[in-house]
């Protein structure tokens, strides 16, 4: 599948799921070598195009793809291909009874996606993702709230990423609601604005230019005095205390006149915010949580559907990738060296043996990232291990082997409550000197 995210995207990954035969994404942004390259190494036999550009990458190297067969074009038939829609009257036209013997014969360990990751070195290389690792993140998605029945997923990741392709199926399989980019980056606040989502999966970048917007338009120590009364009204509230007085003056012109401006950017309903696939700043996640806007950070890989540890409204710890997600068990090797495992963990690597027996030893998954864990069970990133054995420098290992096992704790950690109300009464910056530019976020 070669389009970037729309509805009929997922439309065709059911129907190729339907048959009992298995999606391949290639990125968008892809060129025809890295193309041909997928196509070829998954030995694919069909390819549906989104438009006459996507697939005239295809056709520069089709002589080189001997298995290709079927081109279909999502916007209207290009040459000798078919058109989505002829491929739809086609199946209205056949026999039921075949559809529901093949529905029937898909099994959970058979491969559903083939999902390519470029890694560090060499070719990418296939990660198989059964329809066993795919439930199972819809379970852990539906356990923890993510997103339900009566929520809003507002979608802009392509969905040749395997993040983007657990929220779509998740949303699926809980009956919510899946809203897809109108158009460019420069949609999203509009599109969000409209939608008014209440669950946005997201990488730090869009979240990092919001928070460079409002820094931009407010005097940084007032900023800083804001965010430092937010998070302490927010560890208050959390613990189930009363809010001071005079702090809960001083939040609310700061709600007033910043928070719910960043709030709006995103349509005033966002409750789940997940920020993933890269590191994102503690500060930035300061300012959301403050905000009202709980931006999520959590880890995984390609390799593990995505999924591993994930802050949540329960359990956050800034500056953390979270605790380990249900059913998934996070271990530090000796050396330093995060590993994992559980239902989510994919097959292997698509031909290649020799690549799946280096990522997987006896069921657990060595990510290659260096971590720790610490007494609640909170997992940090300290680095990569071949950064390290680069520079020739020891690895970071802990005293002893840690492993945990999420088990549903839900205890916050424990915080000093009032640290931002004390910096706030020593600054004394009153909230009614804030001065926002009228320039609408995002404009």
């Amino acid at each position: 599948m070669l389009s970037e995210t729309r509805p009929e995207w997922v439309q065709v990954e059911l129907g190729i799921a339907a048959a009992g035969a298995v999606v391949v994404p290639i990125y968008p942004s892809s060129s025809p070598e890295e193309c041909e390259w997928v196509i070829g190494d998954s030995g694919a036999v069909a390819v549906i195009f989104e438009n006459a550009a996507q697939l005239a990458k295809v056709e520069h190297v089709r002589e080189r793809l001997p298995e290709f067969r079927h081109g279909i074009v999502v916007d209207g038939a290009v040459g000798e291909t078919v058109s989505l829609e002829q491929l739809r009257v086609w199946g209205r036209a056949g026999e039921r009874s075949e559809l529901e013997r093949r529905v029937a014969g898909v099994r959970r360990d058979d491969p559903a996606l083939i999902i390519y990751t470029s890694g560090t070195t060499g070719r990418p290389k296939g990660c198989v993702l059964t329809h066993r690792n795919m439930t199972a993140c819809c379970r852990v998605t539906e356990e923890l709230e993510i997103i339900g029945a009566e929520d809003i997923a507002y979608l802009f990741l392509p969905l040749a990423h395997v993040f983007a392709q657990v929220v779509q199926l998740s949303a699926a399989a809980v009956g919510g609601v899946v809203a897809y980019c109108s158009g460019e980056a420069s949609a999203i606040v509009p599109d969000c604005t409209q939608v008014r989502p209440t669950c946005v999966p997201s990488v730090p970048r869009i979240f990092e230019k919001v928070h460079a917007l409002f820094a931009s338009q407010v005097p940084a120590d007032t900023l800083a005095t804001a965010v430092d009364v937010g998070s302490a009204v927010n560890r208050i509230r959390r613990a189930g205390d009363a809010v001071p007085e005079e702090l809960r003056r001083a939040f609310e012109q700061f709600d007033e006149q910043l928070f719910s401006r960043v709030r709006a950017v995103f349509g005033g309903r966002l409750r789940v915010p997940i920020s993933g696939a890269a590191p994102i700043a503690p500060e930035i996640l300061e300012f959301f949580h403050a905000a009202g806007v709980p931006v999520y950070e959590g880890y995984g890989l390609s390799e593990s559907a995505s999924v591993g540890t994930l802050n949540t409204r329960e359990a956050f710890k800034i500056g953390t990738v979270g605790r380990p997600v249900p059913g998934c068990e996070v271990r530090i090797a000796e050396d330093g060296e995060i590993t994992m495992r559980g239902p989510h963990i994919f097959a292997g690597y698509w031909n290649n043996p020799e690549a799946t027996a280096e990522m997987l030893v006896d069921g657990w998954l060595l990510t290659g990232d260096l971590g720790s864990i610490d007494e609640d069970g909170f997992v940090t990133i300290t680095g990569r291990k071949k950064d390290i054995a680069s520079k020739g420098s020891p690895p970071l290992s802990p005293s002893s082997r840690c492993i945990h096992r999420c088990a549903g704790s839900s205890r916050p950690p424990s915080t000093k409550r009032m640290r931002g109300a004390q910096r706030w009464r020593r600054s004394r910056s009153s909230p009614s000197s804030i001065t926002i530019s009228r320039r609408r976020p995002g404009s």
